[in-house]
Protein backbone atom coordinates (compact mmCIF):
# COMPACT_ATOMS: atom_id res chain seq x y z
CA UNK A 1 0.00 0.00 0.00
CA UNK A 2 1.26 3.46 -0.83
CA UNK A 3 2.07 5.52 2.24
CA UNK A 4 3.37 8.62 0.50
CA UNK A 5 0.53 10.96 -0.45
CA UNK A 6 0.71 14.14 -2.48
CA UNK A 7 -1.43 17.25 -2.29
CA UNK A 8 -0.92 20.59 -4.00
CA UNK A 9 -3.37 22.86 -2.19
CA UNK A 10 -2.19 26.46 -2.22
CA UNK A 11 -3.17 29.38 -0.01
CA UNK A 12 -6.37 31.30 -0.76
CA UNK A 13 -5.97 34.86 -2.03
CA UNK A 14 -8.93 35.87 0.15
CA UNK A 15 -9.98 35.91 3.79
CA UNK A 16 -11.89 32.98 5.26
CA UNK A 17 -14.46 32.57 8.03
CA UNK A 18 -15.59 29.71 10.26
CA UNK A 19 -19.25 30.35 9.79
CA UNK A 20 -21.13 28.09 7.41
CA UNK A 21 -23.07 29.99 4.77
CA UNK A 22 -25.79 28.53 2.53
CA UNK A 23 -24.89 27.90 -1.07
CA UNK A 24 -26.64 30.38 -3.34
CA UNK A 25 -28.62 28.83 -6.14
CA UNK A 26 -28.89 30.82 -9.34
CA UNK A 27 -32.27 32.39 -9.99
CA UNK A 28 -31.84 31.92 -13.73
CA UNK A 29 -33.47 28.48 -13.69
CA UNK A 30 -30.51 27.04 -15.63
CA UNK A 31 -29.31 24.62 -12.95
CA UNK A 32 -30.07 20.97 -13.84
CA UNK A 33 -31.90 18.72 -11.38
CA UNK A 34 -28.85 16.49 -10.96
CA UNK A 35 -26.55 19.42 -10.18
CA UNK A 36 -24.28 19.51 -7.12
CA UNK A 37 -24.35 23.17 -6.02
CA UNK A 38 -21.20 24.79 -4.70
CA UNK A 39 -19.97 28.10 -3.37
CA UNK A 40 -16.99 29.64 -5.14
CA UNK A 41 -14.72 31.79 -3.03
CA UNK A 42 -11.17 31.17 -4.17
CA UNK A 43 -11.96 27.45 -3.99
CA UNK A 44 -14.99 25.26 -4.70
CA UNK A 45 -16.81 24.60 -1.42
CA UNK A 46 -19.33 21.74 -1.09
CA UNK A 47 -21.69 21.68 1.89
CA UNK A 48 -21.45 18.02 2.88
CA UNK A 49 -22.23 15.44 5.57
CA UNK A 50 -19.89 12.71 6.83
CA UNK A 51 -21.37 9.29 7.65
CA UNK A 52 -24.84 10.83 7.74
CA UNK A 53 -24.03 12.74 10.94
CA UNK A 54 -21.32 15.41 10.79
CA UNK A 55 -21.95 18.52 8.68
CA UNK A 56 -18.87 19.99 7.03
CA UNK A 57 -17.58 22.10 4.14
CA UNK A 58 -15.26 20.30 1.75
CA UNK A 59 -13.03 21.86 -0.89
CA UNK A 60 -13.33 20.05 -4.21
CA UNK A 61 -9.72 19.69 -5.34
CA UNK A 62 -8.72 18.25 -8.71
CA UNK A 63 -5.09 18.33 -7.56
CA UNK A 64 -5.81 15.84 -4.74
CA UNK A 65 -6.74 12.18 -4.78
CA UNK A 66 -8.56 10.82 -1.72
CA UNK A 67 -10.54 12.37 1.16
CA UNK A 68 -8.71 14.68 3.58
CA UNK A 69 -10.10 16.04 6.85
CA UNK A 70 -8.64 18.84 8.92
CA UNK A 71 -7.27 17.70 12.28
CA UNK A 72 -8.85 20.61 14.17
CA UNK A 73 -12.23 19.91 12.57
CA UNK A 74 -11.96 16.32 13.78
CA UNK A 75 -10.99 17.49 17.25
CA UNK A 76 -13.27 20.51 17.72
CA UNK A 77 -16.33 19.08 15.99
CA UNK A 78 -16.05 15.75 17.80
CA UNK A 79 -15.88 13.52 14.74
CA UNK A 80 -15.76 10.06 16.33
CA UNK A 81 -12.68 8.25 15.02
CA UNK A 82 -11.82 6.39 18.22
CA UNK A 83 -12.82 2.98 16.85
CA UNK A 84 -11.43 3.51 13.33
CA UNK A 85 -8.31 1.78 11.99
CA UNK A 86 -5.37 4.17 11.56
CA UNK A 87 -1.92 3.91 10.05
CA UNK A 88 0.80 6.53 9.61
CA UNK A 89 1.60 8.01 6.19
CA UNK A 90 4.12 10.56 4.91
CA UNK A 91 2.71 13.50 2.98
CA UNK A 92 4.27 16.35 1.08
CA UNK A 93 3.08 19.18 -1.12
CA UNK A 94 3.77 22.87 -1.64
CA UNK A 95 6.54 23.80 0.79
CA UNK A 96 9.66 21.78 1.37
CA UNK A 97 8.74 19.57 4.32
CA UNK A 98 6.94 16.26 4.79
CA UNK A 99 4.20 15.57 7.34
CA UNK A 100 3.58 12.32 9.19
CA UNK A 101 -0.22 12.05 9.27
CA UNK A 102 -2.93 9.63 10.35
CA UNK A 103 -4.53 7.67 7.52
CA UNK A 104 -8.00 6.30 8.36
CA UNK A 105 -8.55 2.93 6.68
CA UNK A 106 -12.26 2.54 7.53
CA UNK A 107 -14.91 3.73 5.09
CA UNK A 108 -16.17 7.30 5.44
CA UNK A 109 -19.20 8.29 3.38
CA UNK A 110 -19.50 11.81 1.99
CA UNK A 111 -22.94 13.03 0.95
CA UNK A 112 -23.98 16.35 -0.53
CA UNK A 113 -26.89 17.35 -2.73
CA UNK A 114 -26.91 14.77 -5.59
CA UNK A 115 -23.59 13.32 -4.41
CA UNK A 116 -22.66 10.23 -2.40
CA UNK A 117 -19.14 8.81 -2.34
CA UNK A 118 -17.46 6.24 -0.10
CA UNK A 119 -13.78 6.67 0.75
CA UNK A 120 -11.72 3.78 2.10
CA UNK A 121 -8.75 6.05 2.86
CA UNK A 122 -8.96 9.40 4.65
CA UNK A 123 -5.93 11.48 5.62
CA UNK A 124 -6.05 13.76 8.69
CA UNK A 125 -4.05 16.91 7.93
CA UNK A 126 -3.43 20.48 9.12
CA UNK A 127 -5.64 22.09 6.47
CA UNK A 128 -7.02 25.09 8.35
CA UNK A 129 -3.53 26.50 8.85
CA UNK A 130 -3.48 26.92 5.07
CA UNK A 131 -7.00 28.01 4.08
CA UNK A 132 -8.74 28.91 7.33
CA UNK A 133 -11.62 27.40 9.22
CA UNK A 134 -14.27 27.63 6.53
CA UNK A 135 -12.67 24.48 5.10
CA UNK A 136 -13.16 21.26 7.04
CA UNK A 137 -11.60 18.98 4.46
CA UNK A 138 -10.82 18.18 0.85
CA UNK A 139 -12.49 15.80 -1.55
CA UNK A 140 -10.18 14.67 -4.36
CA UNK A 141 -10.62 13.02 -7.75
CA UNK A 142 -10.16 9.41 -6.61
CA UNK A 143 -13.88 8.54 -6.86
CA UNK A 144 -14.57 10.50 -10.05
CA UNK A 145 -12.10 9.01 -12.52
CA UNK A 146 -14.73 6.98 -14.41
CA UNK A 147 -16.98 10.02 -14.97
CA UNK A 148 -17.40 13.09 -17.09
CA UNK A 149 -17.10 16.05 -14.73
CA UNK A 150 -18.93 19.27 -15.53
CA UNK A 151 -17.90 22.32 -13.47
CA UNK A 152 -20.09 25.31 -14.25
CA UNK A 153 -18.58 28.40 -12.63
CA UNK A 154 -21.11 30.68 -14.30
CA UNK A 155 -23.97 29.21 -12.24
CA UNK A 156 -22.00 27.58 -9.37
CA UNK A 157 -22.72 23.90 -9.82
CA UNK A 158 -21.01 20.69 -10.86
CA UNK A 159 -22.35 17.42 -12.29
CA UNK A 160 -21.13 13.86 -12.69
CA UNK A 161 -22.09 12.41 -16.08
CA UNK A 162 -21.57 9.06 -17.76
CA UNK A 163 -21.43 10.61 -21.23
CA UNK A 164 -21.35 14.12 -22.67
CA UNK A 165 -24.74 15.28 -23.99
CA UNK A 166 -23.99 16.96 -27.31
CA UNK A 167 -26.66 19.60 -26.74
CA UNK A 168 -24.74 21.03 -23.75
CA UNK A 169 -21.44 21.48 -25.62
CA UNK A 170 -22.26 24.64 -27.57
CA UNK A 171 -19.44 27.14 -27.06
CA UNK A 172 -16.98 24.55 -25.71
CA UNK A 173 -13.59 23.91 -27.32
CA UNK A 174 -11.70 20.70 -26.54
CA UNK A 175 -8.04 19.96 -25.90
CA UNK A 176 -6.28 16.74 -24.84
CA UNK A 177 -5.39 15.92 -21.25
CA UNK A 178 -3.27 13.15 -19.80
CA UNK A 179 -3.71 11.28 -16.55
CA UNK A 180 -0.82 10.70 -14.16
CA UNK A 181 -0.26 9.05 -10.81
CA UNK A 182 -2.71 9.65 -7.96
CA UNK A 183 -5.32 10.80 -10.47
CA UNK A 184 -3.53 14.00 -11.47
CA UNK A 185 -4.79 15.57 -14.68
CA UNK A 186 -2.37 17.45 -16.96
CA UNK A 187 -2.84 19.80 -19.87
CA UNK A 188 -0.41 21.86 -21.96
CA UNK A 189 -0.37 25.64 -21.51
CA UNK A 190 1.61 28.24 -23.49
CA UNK A 191 2.88 31.43 -21.87
CA UNK A 192 4.26 34.51 -23.62
CA UNK A 193 6.77 36.88 -22.01
CA UNK A 194 8.01 39.76 -24.21
CA UNK A 195 8.14 37.66 -27.40
CA UNK A 196 9.45 34.67 -25.43
CA UNK A 197 7.15 31.63 -25.62
CA UNK A 198 7.34 28.77 -23.12
CA UNK A 199 5.21 25.64 -23.10
CA UNK A 200 4.67 23.16 -20.31
CA UNK A 201 2.43 20.43 -18.94
CA UNK A 202 0.43 21.84 -16.00
CA UNK A 203 -1.65 20.03 -13.37
CA UNK A 204 -5.30 21.09 -13.47
CA UNK A 205 -5.52 22.01 -9.79
CA UNK A 206 -8.76 23.56 -8.59
CA UNK A 207 -7.38 23.23 -5.06
CA UNK A 208 -5.01 26.10 -5.85
CA UNK A 209 -6.46 29.55 -5.29
CA UNK A 210 -3.78 31.07 -7.53
CA UNK A 211 -3.72 31.29 -11.32
CA UNK A 212 -0.68 29.81 -13.10
CA UNK A 213 2.00 28.70 -10.64
CA UNK A 214 5.24 27.38 -12.14
CA UNK A 215 7.83 25.11 -10.58
CA UNK A 216 11.25 26.49 -9.80
CA UNK A 217 12.79 23.97 -12.17
CA UNK A 218 10.57 25.07 -15.08
CA UNK A 219 11.36 28.74 -14.41
CA UNK A 220 15.12 28.11 -14.35
CA UNK A 221 15.05 25.90 -17.46
CA UNK A 222 13.31 28.68 -19.38
CA UNK A 223 15.37 31.56 -17.87
CA UNK A 224 12.27 33.19 -16.39
CA UNK A 225 14.44 34.45 -13.54
CA UNK A 226 15.85 36.96 -16.04
CA UNK A 227 12.45 38.67 -16.46
CA UNK A 228 11.38 41.73 -14.49
CA UNK A 229 9.92 40.72 -11.14
CA UNK A 230 6.65 42.36 -10.15
CA UNK A 231 6.77 41.24 -6.52
CA UNK A 232 8.04 38.55 -4.19
CA UNK A 233 5.77 36.91 -1.62
CA UNK A 234 6.34 34.63 1.34
CA UNK A 235 3.86 32.17 2.88
CA UNK A 236 3.86 31.05 6.49
CA UNK A 237 1.94 27.96 5.33
CA UNK A 238 1.98 27.87 1.54
CA UNK A 239 0.72 24.30 1.45
CA UNK A 240 0.91 20.97 3.22
CA UNK A 241 4.71 21.16 3.11
CA UNK A 242 4.89 24.36 5.16
CA UNK A 243 6.42 27.75 4.35
CA UNK A 244 7.01 28.77 0.76
CA UNK A 245 8.14 31.72 -1.36
CA UNK A 246 7.04 32.84 -4.84
CA UNK A 247 8.12 35.37 -7.44
CA UNK A 248 5.33 37.06 -9.39
CA UNK A 249 5.73 38.29 -12.96
CA UNK A 250 3.29 39.48 -15.62
CA UNK A 251 2.90 37.41 -18.77
CA UNK A 252 1.87 38.98 -22.05
CA UNK A 253 -0.53 36.09 -22.55
CA UNK A 254 -1.60 32.71 -21.20
CA UNK A 255 -2.83 30.43 -23.98
CA UNK A 256 -5.02 27.45 -23.05
CA UNK A 257 -6.18 25.58 -26.11
CA UNK A 258 -7.67 28.17 -28.46
CA UNK A 259 -8.26 30.77 -25.73
CA UNK A 260 -5.80 33.59 -25.01
CA UNK A 261 -5.85 35.59 -21.76
CA UNK A 262 -3.81 38.80 -21.84
CA UNK A 263 -1.60 40.37 -19.15
CA UNK A 264 -1.95 37.62 -16.56
CA UNK A 265 0.05 37.73 -13.33
CA UNK A 266 1.77 34.36 -12.94
CA UNK A 267 4.26 33.08 -10.40
CA UNK A 268 7.11 30.67 -10.00
CA UNK A 269 8.37 29.03 -6.84
CA UNK A 270 11.61 29.93 -5.11
CA UNK A 271 11.59 26.59 -3.24
CA UNK A 272 14.09 23.92 -4.20
CA UNK A 273 11.93 21.19 -2.60
CA UNK A 274 8.22 20.47 -2.54
CA UNK A 275 5.55 20.18 -5.22
CA UNK A 276 6.76 23.34 -6.99
CA UNK A 277 10.47 22.78 -6.50
CA UNK A 278 13.19 21.32 -8.70
CA UNK A 279 13.18 18.07 -10.66
CA UNK A 280 9.46 17.85 -11.49
CA UNK A 281 8.06 16.25 -14.64
CA UNK A 282 5.43 18.98 -14.90
CA UNK A 283 5.65 22.75 -15.34
CA UNK A 284 3.37 23.77 -12.48
CA UNK A 285 -0.28 24.23 -11.51
CA UNK A 286 -3.23 25.79 -13.33
CA UNK A 287 -5.49 26.96 -10.52
CA UNK A 288 -8.73 28.77 -9.80
CA UNK A 289 -7.32 32.17 -10.66
CA UNK A 290 -7.24 31.21 -14.35
CA UNK A 291 -9.67 28.27 -14.66
CA UNK A 292 -12.68 29.86 -12.94
CA UNK A 293 -13.16 32.14 -15.95
CA UNK A 294 -14.36 29.06 -17.86
CA UNK A 295 -17.16 26.55 -17.66
CA UNK A 296 -15.32 23.24 -17.72
CA UNK A 297 -16.07 19.71 -18.85
CA UNK A 298 -13.42 17.12 -17.96
CA UNK A 299 -13.88 13.83 -19.79
CA UNK A 300 -11.61 11.69 -17.64
CA UNK A 301 -12.43 8.54 -19.59
CA UNK A 302 -11.93 10.11 -23.01
CA UNK A 303 -8.95 12.20 -21.81
CA UNK A 304 -10.31 15.50 -23.10
CA UNK A 305 -10.78 18.90 -21.48
CA UNK A 306 -13.48 21.21 -22.83
CA UNK A 307 -13.52 24.93 -21.99
CA UNK A 308 -16.13 27.63 -22.57
CA UNK A 309 -15.11 31.14 -21.42
CA UNK A 310 -17.81 33.37 -20.02
CA UNK A 311 -17.96 36.97 -18.84
CA UNK A 312 -17.87 37.10 -15.06
CA UNK A 313 -17.80 40.36 -13.09
CA UNK A 314 -15.98 39.07 -10.00
CA UNK A 315 -13.56 41.56 -8.49
CA UNK A 316 -13.97 45.33 -8.68
CA UNK A 317 -11.30 47.81 -7.51
CA UNK A 318 -9.55 45.42 -5.16
CA UNK A 319 -6.83 47.15 -3.11
CA UNK A 320 -3.65 45.05 -3.01
CA UNK A 321 -2.08 45.79 0.37
CA UNK A 322 0.41 42.94 0.11
CA UNK A 323 -0.89 40.49 2.70
CA UNK A 324 -3.37 37.65 3.02
CA UNK A 325 -4.83 35.93 6.02
CA UNK A 326 -6.41 32.72 7.21
CA UNK A 327 -9.29 32.79 9.68
CA UNK A 328 -8.53 30.85 12.87
CA UNK A 329 -11.39 32.12 15.00
CA UNK A 330 -12.25 28.44 15.54
CA UNK A 331 -9.33 28.27 17.98
CA UNK A 332 -9.87 31.77 19.33
CA UNK A 333 -6.91 33.38 17.59
CA UNK A 334 -8.31 35.66 14.87
CA UNK A 335 -7.11 36.19 11.29
CA UNK A 336 -3.50 35.06 11.04
CA UNK A 337 -1.27 36.72 8.43
CA UNK A 338 -0.16 33.82 6.27
CA UNK A 339 1.23 35.68 3.25
CA UNK A 340 3.33 38.84 3.00
CA UNK A 341 4.82 40.57 -0.04
CA UNK A 342 8.23 42.18 0.17
CA UNK A 343 8.23 46.00 -0.23
CA UNK A 344 4.42 46.15 -0.02
CA UNK A 345 2.23 48.51 2.06
CA UNK A 346 1.84 45.71 4.61
CA UNK A 347 5.60 45.21 4.75
CA UNK A 348 6.14 48.97 5.16
CA UNK A 349 3.57 49.02 7.98
CA UNK A 350 5.72 46.42 9.80
CA UNK A 351 3.28 43.54 9.55
CA UNK A 352 4.85 40.11 10.00
CA UNK A 353 4.01 36.55 9.06
CA UNK A 354 2.22 34.99 12.02
CA UNK A 355 0.76 38.27 13.30
CA UNK A 356 -2.91 37.98 14.22
CA UNK A 357 -5.57 40.52 13.20
CA UNK A 358 -8.07 40.91 16.03
CA UNK A 359 -10.14 43.81 14.59
CA UNK A 360 -10.64 45.67 11.29
CA UNK A 361 -11.66 49.35 11.58
CA UNK A 362 -12.84 48.62 15.12
CA UNK A 363 -14.92 45.57 14.18
CA UNK A 364 -13.77 42.49 16.10
CA UNK A 365 -13.20 39.63 13.67
CA UNK A 366 -14.40 36.97 16.11
CA UNK A 367 -17.95 38.34 16.21
CA UNK A 368 -18.41 39.89 12.76
CA UNK A 369 -19.05 37.92 9.61
CA UNK A 370 -16.68 37.30 6.75
CA UNK A 371 -19.21 38.72 4.27
CA UNK A 372 -19.34 41.98 6.24
CA UNK A 373 -15.60 42.47 6.76
CA UNK A 374 -14.11 41.19 3.51
CA UNK A 375 -15.40 44.03 1.25
CA UNK A 376 -14.04 46.53 3.77
CA UNK A 377 -10.63 44.88 3.74
CA UNK A 378 -10.61 44.61 -0.07
CA UNK A 379 -11.85 48.06 -1.11
CA UNK A 380 -11.45 50.65 1.68
CA UNK A 381 -8.77 53.21 0.83
CA UNK A 382 -7.39 53.02 4.39
CA UNK A 383 -7.90 50.32 6.99
CA UNK A 384 -6.98 50.24 10.67
CA UNK A 385 -5.98 46.86 12.08
CA UNK A 386 -5.63 45.76 15.67
CA UNK A 387 -2.69 43.38 15.62
CA UNK A 388 -1.52 40.87 18.20
CA UNK A 389 2.08 40.01 17.40
CA UNK A 390 3.83 36.72 17.88
CA UNK A 391 5.43 38.40 20.91
CA UNK A 392 1.83 38.64 22.33
CA UNK A 393 1.94 42.46 22.33
CA UNK A 394 -0.97 44.37 20.76
CA UNK A 395 -0.58 47.34 18.40
CA UNK A 396 -2.67 49.40 15.96
CA UNK A 397 -1.57 49.53 12.31
CA UNK A 398 -3.01 51.73 9.52
CA UNK A 399 -2.41 51.05 5.85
Amino acid sequence: MKTILFITLMILPVLASCRNEATKVSESGLIPEDAIPFEEDGHIYLNSVLNGVDSCRLIFDTGADILYLDKDFCRLDSLDMTSMTKIKASMGGVGGNMQLVDLIMDTITVTAENLEKHFGRTAIIGLRNIVGCRADGIIGLDKFMDKVLEINFEHSYMRLLDTIPQEMMKGYVGKPIRLGESGRVYTDINLLFHEKKVTGSFIIDLGSGNGVSMTRGFALENNLDELDVKKTGHYLNGGIGGNSSNVFIVSDAVIIGQDTVRNVEVSYSMDDKGALGLGKDYAGLAGMGILSRYNIVMDLKGKMLYLAPFQADKNVNIVDRGFRTVDRTDIGAGWIINYLESNSPADAADLHLGDTIRAVNGYIVDINSYKFLKPMLDTASVIELEIKGRDRNTRIVSL
